[in-house]
C-alpha cells in the first residue's frame, strides 16, 4: 500500500536547527537538508507521512520528503557547514531567506550582499550566485526554488564552460 502524502508540510526552526545533517562532522561540510524535493532518491529518502517534518535521526535512516516533479518547487535548509559552489539556473528561480544570524551571497560573480536574519534575496534565472563561506559567520538559511528542474538546470563552471551537473549540457 502506498502512503498518504500529507496535504500540507510544516517546518520548525528549531527542529531544523537540530538537525543532525546541518552540523560539522569530522571537518566536512554538508550539502543542507531538502523537505520538498523533484523526486526522491530511494537510498536515503521517502515519502513523507507526517505533516510535521521531523529529520531522520541517523544517516543510516531515510529522510522524510514531498516529491513536487520537475519544475515544481524545492526547499531546503542549511547553514554555514554546508558547501555552496558558484551556479546558476536557466529556468529556476531561488529564494534565500535568512532565519537566524547572517549570511554572505556572491551575485554576478562581483556584488557581495550581507543578508541579515529577516532578509531575503531573490536570484532569477540567469542570475551567477554563490553562497560564500566565511568562518566566523553563523546562520540559518532557508532556500525555495520554484520552478525548479533539480541537476538539469543548475550549472557549474568547468574549464571556462557552465556545464550543468550531470554533465550532460552545456551552455
Amino acid at each position: 500500500m502506498t502512503p498518504q502524502l500529507p496535504n500540507h508540510l510544516i517546518i520548525r526552526k528549531e527542529i531544523s536547527k537540530s538537525d543532525w545533517k546541518l552540523q560539522k562532522m569530522d571537518g566536512a561540510r554538508n550539502n543542507g537538508r531538502k523537505f520538498l524535493v523533484n523526486s526522491i532518491f530511494p537510498k536515503t529518502e521517502c515519502l513523507a507521512e507526517d505533516p510535521e517534518w521531523k529529520p531522520s535521526s541517523t544517516p543510516e535512516e531515510k529522510t522524510p520528503v514531498i516529491p513536487t516533479g520537475k519544475g515544481g518547487i524545492e526547499i531546503s535548509t542549511f547553514n554555514e557547514n554546508a558547501d555552496q559552489d558558484c551556479h546558476k539556473h536557466l529556468k529556476g528561480t531561488e529564494i534565500y531567506s535568512v532565519i537566524e544570524g547572517s549570511m554572505k551571497i556572491r551575485l554576478n560573480e562581483s556584488e557581495i550582499v550581507t543578508l541579515k536574519a529577516g532578509d531575503d534575496v531573490v536570484v532569477l534565472p540567469g542570475t551567477i550566485h554563490e553562497v560564500l563561506y566565511d568562518e566566523t559567520s553563523k546562520y540559518l538559511t532557508r532556500v525555495y526554488s520554484i520552478d525548479c528542474f533539480g541537476n538539469d538546470d543548475k550549472f557549474v563552471k568547468v574549464d571556462g564552460n557552465w556545464v550543468n551537473s550531470t554533465g550532460q549540457q552545456k551552455i
